[in-house]
């Protein structure tokens, strides 16, 4: 039993450990006779009980509490990230509404600048086309005046080519529409 116990020529000291010791007082006694004797074994057992030391002081700080692990995977939809991480995604989500929530203005906006674009290209066009009647009916009448003015009585061409004009107005925005 041991290096030490095969020196021994007393007998009685290992008659006692298999008459009197149970097998765990047999490995307590193996276990302190080659912890004295065996380095290897003493820089196992050195490291088994600052491996220990450290389990202990991690249980106890509240290293293998789930509630906190379990609390932030909860709160986050089953992803674990740190609180700093979660605030920021938070932030993000924030910001994405507002910049929603600008979008559908800004669209609005534009759907109501375009109805006035249309408003105004349709005003536009009836203003043209007015424009175009004026002048036609400008150049009808300048041409008259024109005429009468060439002629020896230029007052009673005048009048009598006034209702001549008023006809031809008549019949040309007749045909028009």
């Amino acid at each position: 039993m041991g290096s030490k116990r095969l020196d021994e020529m007393d007998t009685e000291s290992v008659r006692s450990v298999f008459d009197n010791g149970s097998p765990i007082a047999w490995l307590i006694e193996e276990g302190t006779v080659r912890l004295k004797t065996q380095r290897p074994f003493q820089f196992a057992a050195a490291a088994a009980v600052l491996f220990a030391v450290f389990m202990i002081g991690f249980a106890i700080g509240g290293g293998f509490s789930s509630s906190t692990a379990a609390n932030v995977v909860a709160d986050n939809g089953g992803l674990f990230i740190s609180n700093e991480q979660a605030a920021d995604y938070q932030q993000q989500a924030i910001d994405l509404e507002d910049t929603r929530g600008q979008l559908t203005v800004a669209e609005g906006d534009a759907a109501f600048q375009r109805s006035q674009v249309a408003a105004l290209t349709e005003d536009s066009a009836q203003l043209r086309s007015a424009l175009n009647q004026v002048r036609l009916e400008m150049d009808i009448v300048v041409g008259i005046y024109e005429e009468c003015l060439g002629r020896l009585q230029p007052l009673k061409c005048i009048e009598n080519a006034r209702s001549d004009a008023n006809d031809f107005l008549a019949e040309l925005y007749g045909a028009q529409q």
